[in-house]
């Protein structure tokens, strides 16, 4: 892992708990409010939610873990993916259980508690996990750089798209995208540091 992309998760973290302790306080509704008036405009977004549902993301999850038992042998990736995804959703439910954000007040149908946006923290750590393997199968530089810019692309998409219909409150998608990345540095900086042990 490079040094820049540790710091990068670090920096990360500290930003989600500086969002964390604004999401009681009138600057952070100001924000929420401002950014939902100009994602109204991008009704489009809602398309994408697909991404970052438990079907999709525990679907494609076991295909993964069943391609590197069987066809790599790589049970080490395994523990880093089932850590990185399950344990990135079970931290999730913790912070939502913990804050008890209530959602916003729009006719969306969701249940829970809102902050931080599942869709946004666990669907960017499911993309980078599955960027991470599949940049590994290709030996080019500018390929491993489509694969991660597509993965964050489609990370970004699924995080958004819970904001014009007003699922989640903005500073909720920040906060997920800004605590999975950090998660899914701690992980791979562990999976690597295992891997390089062998």
């Amino acid at each position: 892992m490079s040094k820049k992309k540790y710091i990068w998760g670090w920096i990360s973290f500290a930003v989600f708990l500086g969002v964390l302790l604004l999401v009681s306080t009138d600057y952070i509704l100001w924000f929420d409010q401002t950014v939902f008036a100009i994602f109204k405009n991008f009704p489009f977004l809602e398309h994408f939610d697909f991404i970052g549902t438990e079907l999709v993301i525990g679907t494609v999850s076991i295909l993964l873990i069943l391609w590197l038992a069987l066809k790599e042998r790589n049970f080490t990736g395994i523990i880093f993916t089932v850590l990185a995804i399950g344990g990135g959703n079970y931290i999730n439910k913790f912070f939502k259980a913990v804050v008890e954000r209530d959602r916003p007040e729009a006719l969306h149908g969701e249940e829970g508690f809102s902050f931080p946006s599942g869709h946004a923290m666990v669907g960017l750590i499911f993309l980078l996990v599955l960027a991470f393997f599949i940049s590994k199968m290709i030996t080019s530089a500018n390929g491993k750089l489509a694969v991660y810019v597509t993965a964050i692309s489609l990370a970004l998409l699924t995080g958004f798209s819970r904001i014009p219909d007003e699922a989640h409150y903005p500073s909720d998608v920040l906060a997920g995208f800004l605590i999975g990345f950090s998660y899914y540095v701690l992980c791979e900086f562990a999976y690597l540091k295992l891997s390089n042990r062998k």
